[in-house]
């Protein structure tokens, strides 16, 4: 009998190791999200509110050619699916219900993201999904995801903010840098702008303010004014003139100074790519990084940067002060 049991668990054991990541990703797995706005799942607010730029406000008129883009909804969600977890065959056939669901509610007048999200949501809960890992909900949040992205490369060629990525210069002052002092005081607080500066929701102001702290700029005691306080400034960003304007994407050098911080060892990088995956998640992130364009890739360079250089977890950054008074 101790034979048998012995050659019972010999025989098993392979198998329950391989399941093991498999069954932690299942009992990890959320409940049935409520709609929420685009790649801020982590936010405050899950639900639409009045008066925000939320998914009522989205509308898919722009997405003209609409077989086009089922079929490109279709090997995004497979995709996905296949890279978070296995290659399966249910991803193949979530896929394609994704297709039938966006065809035909478009065709039949859905040309609100609300409305389609919704859509999406209930008729996937009737697809037998018990082979998949995600739930309906899941994949329409993804879905709403890809198509905010989608109409991205509509309407904007720089970034998800066309006011104020495409518009002018963005300057920062001492008011600015106050205000960013005071409101990223906290851990929730700085989570939330780093979502915020992935999704493209970002205020480009504060972003610049928060990045003029990191690279040294501080608010003078005596007159108030900003000035570089060159011990706390990141050497790859000693020879700047001025506070960097972070929404120039045009400016590649802003980027060049960024990874220059980052490790060298590939392992450490990852790390700083497995945070930003959890800020955006994962199928927007390997999406932005693949067909991303430049606003894209300099939202998310910002991102990883911001954590190398523990904004996370402290703010004013460790081994400075809110405030310097002038040497002169």
């Amino acid at each position: 009998a101790a034979a048998a049991l012995a050659l019972v668990v010999a025989l098993a054991l392979p198998t329950a190791t391989a399941l093991i990541p498999r069954l932690l990703r299942f009992a990890a797995r959320r409940p049935p999200p409520r709609p929420v706005q685009p790649s801020t799942r982590q936010s405050l607010s899950t639900q639409p509110r009045a008066g925000d730029e939320t998914l009522q406000d989205v509308t898919l008129e722009h997405l003209t050619e609409v077989k086009e883009d089922g079929r490109w909804l279709n090997s995004m969600v497979t995709k996905w699916l296949d890279d978070e977890f296995t290659a399966m065959d249910v991803h193949g056939e979530i896929g394609a219900e994704v297709e039938r669901i966006y065809v035909a509610e478009r065709k039949a007048g859905t040309n609100d993201l609300t409305g389609l999200l919704l859509a999406m949501g209930a008729k996937l809960e009737q697809l037998d999904m018990h082979d998949a890992y995600v739930n309906g909900w899941d994949v329409a949040n993804n879905v709403a995801d890809y198509l905010m992205v989608r109409m991205q490369r509509e309407t904007c060629a720089c970034s998800a903010q066309p006011p104020e990525d495409c518009a002018g210069k963005i300057t920062v002052g001492p008011k600015d840098v106050k205000k960013a002092l005071r409101e990223y005081d906290n851990d929730l607080a700085r989570y939330k702008l780093a979502v915020e500066i992935a999704d493209g929701s970002a205020d480009w102001r504060m972003v610049n303010a928060v990045c003029a702290v990191m690279v040294g700029f501080r608010v003078c005691e005596s007159d108030g004014s900003l000035i570089r306080d060159k011990s706390c400034t990141p050497e790859e960003w000693a020879d700047l003139e001025g506070v960097p304007d972070m929404s120039d994407c045009r400016d590649v050098s802003l980027d060049e100074r960024m990874e220059r911080a980052f490790p060298v060892d590939p392992e450490l990088r990852e790390g700083l790519d497995m945070y930003a995956k959890t800020v955006i998640g994962e199928g927007l992130y390997a999406f932005l990084n693949e067909h991303g364009n430049q606003g894209d890739r300099r939202r998310l360079c910002i991102v990883r940067w911001l954590h190398q250089l523990s904004f996370q977890e402290a703010w004013p950054p460790v081994g400075s002060i809110p405030s310097v008074p002038r040497d002169d």
